[in-house]
């Protein structure tokens, strides 16, 4: 199944106020789901308290993606990572495996002795 994923240019949540009363929080794209929830509280604030703490995210505002082949590009460059995240996934867990097997082999040699 493919799956696309909504990334900015500058690799930068997009949080503000586009214009009175229209507030934006877009291009997460692997930031986590914790940074949503603070676009969330940010823009919260702003609404409710006239907090001003979303202009930290002004420099990152909406930029050109260079339209259809832009965003075709992007995509790839997303796809070509995945294999590669795989392979420091399965590499990782082998070496926590193997540390694992060495810990309880020198635990068991202390225990001998």
């Amino acid at each position: 199944m493919a799956r696309t994923l909504g990334r900015t240019v500058h690799r930068m949540p997009q949080i503000g106020e586009v214009e009175r009363g229209l507030w934006l929080a877009s291009g997460f794209g692997g930031h986590g789901l914790n940074s949503t929830a603070v676009a969330g509280d940010l823009i919260a604030r702003g609404i409710i308290d006239s907090d001003q703490t979303w202009r930290l995210f002004a420099p990152y505002e909406l930029v050109w993606a260079g339209g259809l082949l832009g965003r075709a590009l992007a995509q790839g460059i997303y796809w070509g990572s995945r294999p590669v995240d795989r392979i420091e996934q399965e590499a990782a867990i082998y070496r926590s495996r193997a540390q694992a097997r060495k810990d309880a082999r020198v635990a068991a040699r202390k225990g001998a002795v």
